[in-house]
């Protein structure tokens, strides 16, 4: 009985884990045959409560308590863990296997590279110094600040002087073009008059944001740069400025710094006070501190920020300016002379978008062997420097043309490795090497077909529709906002010009071969011939006004280019360009008659089992720019019209009818249908963008299908600028085009007229959480009614519509195609 008693009192640190395990069972199994004894005799409800029910019913509570404060952490955790798992998948290295698919999307230019290999290579021995010129902006401070108050106070007036400066210059354009048109007897395209038409909520949902944690690209270009110990021979020297803040901890958003990286080593070579990022004075300064301290054999200018091509480059954030290409042009020449065989660089490249364009290359000229540039938008991460410098510190005989084709190809192959990494969705990217000797003989050849065309508009204004028609018919950039910068590929321009001016087109062709060194595109863009030009196919909104008026008015510097844009968009010539015509021609310039788009809602069309003819004379054939279908889906119980946007599916048949092909399939997004404006349509591939809600904010999606395939895919979204203190800056936002994220939430956005109301909406569609399973693809549209209408544009811009046609949808056929006398068409919603 003694050991019976020492065993039970036993103090418990001295048993084994296994015993106490098994005393704590022993207990509670004690428990609960008392506990079912006591309520054995209790009403049912009372024992089966108290026994099994009681515990459930807590963690039900419990749950219901903690599950909605839990869920959006829970949610956002899981989110970022997706976004950066994606994030680290795409710039993975790729298997020896995936290699050869870099070339399968973006081709070799084999030729390219024989010509630059023909460059003699350089002395081992032989230095160079890389100034690199970063005006940050929002790719860096992504909208936070880090300025100090002092700073603030002292730019402020700086910034309001420039905000001002712009709105008024933009006024007095605004204001000259109208009364030149006046006195001619014309006004503005009726579309300038529209109300602006409904746009989604931007407001944010916030259980709907996707957020990542990223540096800003600014800086992340810096990490490249400063990644490896490379040659001795090479300097970088860098110049910050323009963001208001910067997630690289040496640069100070409140000064002007500028920093050395040699042997591995990087450091602070001068501090200077805060000076506007986007001043002539400011680049000259940094160019002569690069020449005076740090000269070398072989040089090299990368003009890092926003690009918009001939309307400038780079915005300062702290003191909202940009340069213009005259500014550019100025900061060189203020520390050098322009010298064509002897220029002051061996390379200028723009790691900015857009930027490959005669107007660009002519600004330059006389002050770089190669320039290095971008036809197209480029994603926020820019040019991959790392392998850049590895490759010069690898072979430090290479040659300035081989220093440029490796930038083209490093650049390449970052962005194809994404594309084949991630697999949903795909950049299109392009990039160029041009010889600047030949490109100045370019801009001259262009200018030369441009003085042909302008003297057989004055006796025949088909020629300024056709200059809409083939530009619209060529590769154009600038995703979404395609119809403000109005750059188009040159190549692909003269390629639908040839049959009318063989001559000039053909020397411009061969010069665009002479020029462009080497070049390589992908995806939609493959038929990118290098180098692009503006050309105003489509100023169909307000922005892309201000836009051409600044291209008329201050930079287009040559009198026949002017003269012919400024005839194709305006129907008449001002009393200057006249004088400029004058100078080539006796003959008086015609304004445009547009008595004939006005009848074409008149026509009659007829109706066949393919769909619809609608009869155009052959003077308005001659005149038309552009011809689209306009779709919606009619409710006719609640009398309300959703349109679905515009496509390219009309014909002109070649016996005076304008002819419908469409059958009933649209761009859908996980079945959802897409509303859809057309960007460009080229033989090979068909670029759209469609309005949605993108995690939360107003966005546009950028799309492109294969003519051949039908294959569709999504390039990118583009966040509708916000925030900005000049809506229509739209220069701030080229290099803003974001990749889709997993988990991301989209929503369609469509204008809808409730005839009951006789109103306008903008309504939005069934939300799509993005993942690996979306499709966007083409599909029948669902069974119903629907209401289309033929579309034409005129040499100006102004659309016209035909008579409403009503057709119904009975599984995936349109059929029963009539006019509908309750409706007619019209821009103004």
């Amino acid at each position: 009985m003694e050991n019976q008693m020492n065993e039970t009192m036993q103090p418990e640190e001295k048993l084994t884990r296994k015993e106490r395990k098994q005393r704590w069972k022993a207990a509670q199994k004690a428990r609960k045959a008392e506990k079912r004894e006591y309520y054995r005799y209790a009403p049912a409800l009372k024992r089966w409560w108290a026994l099994y029910l009681w515990k459930p019913f807590v963690v039900i509570l419990a749950l219901a308590v903690l599950v909605p404060t839990l869920y959006k952490p829970i949610v956002n955790f899981v989110s970022n863990v997706v976004v950066l798992q994606a994030l680290e998948a795409r710039n993975r290295p790729l298997s020896e296997e995936d290699i050869p698919k870099i070339y399968e999307l973006a081709p070799l230019d084999e030729d390219g590279a024989a010509r630059v290999a023909a460059y003699p290579a350089v002395g081992g021995d032989e230095t160079w110094t890389i100034c690199v010129y970063l005006v940050a902006s929002d790719l860096e401070d992504q909208n936070e600040n880090d300025l100090s108050y002092v700073t603030s106070m002292l730019t402020k007036e700086v910034r309001s002087e420039n905000s001002a400066r712009k709105r008024e210059r933009r006024l007095d354009h605004l204001t000259r073009f109208s009364s030149e048109l006046k006195e001619n007897g014309l006004e503005l395209p009726a579309f300038f008059f529209y109300p602006e038409k409904p746009v989604a909520s931007s407001k944010v949902v916030t259980e709907d944001v996707v957020v990542t944690d990223q540096p800003g690209s600014a800086s992340g270009d810096i990490d490249e740069m400063t990644a490896g110990v490379w040659s001795d021979n090479i300097s970088i020297v860098i110049q910050t400025g323009g963001a208001t803040r910067w997630s690289n901890q040496m640069v100070n958003p409140n000064r002007t710094q500028r920093f050395l990286y040699r042997g591995g080593v990087i450091r602070e070579v001068s501090d200077l006070p805060l000076e506007p990022a986007s001043d002539p004075d400011t680049l000259a300064g940094f160019l002569r501190f690069c020449r005076s301290e740090y000269p070398a054999d072989h040089t090299m200018l990368v003009l890092w920020n926003h690009g918009g091509g001939p309307f400038g480059f780079g915005h300062d954030s702290i003191h909202d300016s940009m340069f213009s290409l005259e500014d550019i042009r100025a900061a060189l020449s203020d520390v050098y002379t322009p010298n064509r065989n002897r220029p002051a660089f061996d390379i200028i490249g723009f790691d900015a978008c857009l930027m490959s364009t005669i107007e660009v290359t002519h600004a330059l000229d006389g002050f770089a062997s190669f320039y290095c540039l971008s036809e197209e938008l480029m994603p926020g991460d820019g040019w991959d420097y790392t392998p850049i410098l590895q490759a010069m510190t690898d072979d430090p005989t290479m040659s300035p043309a081989g220093v440029a084709q490796t930038v083209a190809d490093s650049y390449i192959v970052f962005y194809m490795r994404q594309n084949i990494n991630q697999q949903l969705f795909r950049s299109d990217v392009t990039f160029s090497v041009i010889e600047a000797k030949k490109a100045a003989e370019l801009y001259d050849a262009y200018s030369a077909l441009c003085q042909a065309q302008l003297l057989d508009a004055v006796d025949d204004p088909g020629v300024l529709a056709e200059i809409g028609r083939c530009a619209g018919r060529a590769t154009r950039y600038a995703g979404s906002d395609y119809n403000v910068f109005n750059t188009v590929d040159l190549g692909n321009y003269m390629d639908q010009l040839i049959d009318s001016y063989p001559e000039e087109c053909s020397r411009v062709k061969d010069l665009i071969g002479e020029a462009v060194l080497y070049h390589r595109e992908n995806g939609g863009l493959s038929d990118s011939t290098g180098i692009a030009a503006y050309v105003p196919a489509d100023v169909s909104t307000i922005y892309g006004l201000i836009y051409y008026l600044d291209y008329i008015y201050e930079i287009c510097d040559d009198a026949s280019v002017a003269a012919l844009y400024y005839y194709k968009q305006a129907g008449c010539l001002n009393d200057e360009l006249k004088d400029a015509l004058a100078l080539m021609s006796d003959r008086e310039p015609k304004v445009l008659d547009v008595a004939a788009f006005r009848e074409f809602s008149g026509n009659e069309p007829d109706f066949d089992a393919a769909g619809f003819l609608i009869p155009v004379s052959e003077q308005l054939q001659n005149l038309i720019v552009d011809y689209e279908l306009e779709i919606g889906r009619y409710d006719e119980a609640e009398a309300v019209l959703t349109y679905y946007g515009r496509a390219d599916c009309l014909t002109l048949d070649g016996e005076g009818h304008l002819a419908s092909d469409f059958d009933g399939r649209w761009i859908c997004l996980d079945g959802e249908p897409l509303y859809l404006e057309v960007v460009s349509s080229t033989p090979s591939a068909t670029e759209y963008r469609s309005h949605a809600i993108y995690n939360g904010r107003e966005a546009y999606l950028e799309l492109t299908r294969n003519r051949d395939t039908d294959e569709i895919r999504i390039k990118g979204v583009r966040m509708v600028p916000q925030g900005t203190s000049e809506d229509a800056n739209f220069l701030i936002n080229t290099r803003s085009s974001e990749e889709l994220e997993f988990g991301a939430k989209i929503t369609p956005v469509y204008l809808q007229a409730d005839f009951s109301a006789n109103s306008i909406s903008s309504v939005q569609g069934k939300q799509i959480t993005f993942d690996r399973n979306t499709s966007v693809q083409l599909e029948a549209l669902p069974s119903g009614q629907y209401l289309s209408t033929a579309v034409i544009t005129d040499p100006r811009g102004d659309s016209y519509y035909s008579a409403v046609l009503a057709s119904t949808l009975e599984r995936g056929v349109m059929k029963d195609w009539q006019a509908d006398p309750r409706f007619f068409a019209r821009d103004y919603y």
